[in-house]
């Protein structure tokens, strides 16, 4: 296949059915069509990948929305669906990951 594509950039001109093209079926006509789709496909992959994650998270989310904790402030769940290339302080210990949350100026560190 890949040498059909190759001989068929060779045979043709830009913009026209020509090559090995047959009606319904484009092929790209320059190099620079196949590393122009190339980034493409990969950009949408990384979008799939993105929005599948999210949908995940959101079919998974408990129910406890408006839980109110004991004394002050209210209850939150955090999910963490996936975690990757987690760095640590110590290089000999494994990585100990952790959650930074700030509301209204008050930070918790909390870990995971």
């Amino acid at each position: 296949m890949v040498l059909y594509v190759f001989v068929h950039i060779l045979l043709s001109e830009p913009s026209k059915l020509q090559g090995l093209e047959s009606y319904g079926f484009d092929l790209p006509d320059s190099v620079g069509e196949i590393i122009t789709s190339g980034i493409l496909v990969l950009q949408l992959e990384r979008v799939y990948y993105m929005v599948s994650r999210f949908v995940e998270a959101r079919l998974r989310r408990g129910n406890d929305n408006g839980v109110k904790a004991q004394g002050d402030g209210w209850v939150l769940t955090v999910a963490l669906i996936e975690g990757m290339n987690l760095a640590s302080l110590d290089p000999t210990d494994p990585p100990d990951p952790y959650v930074v949350l700030t509301c209204n100026g008050k930070t918790k560190t909390s870990s995971v």
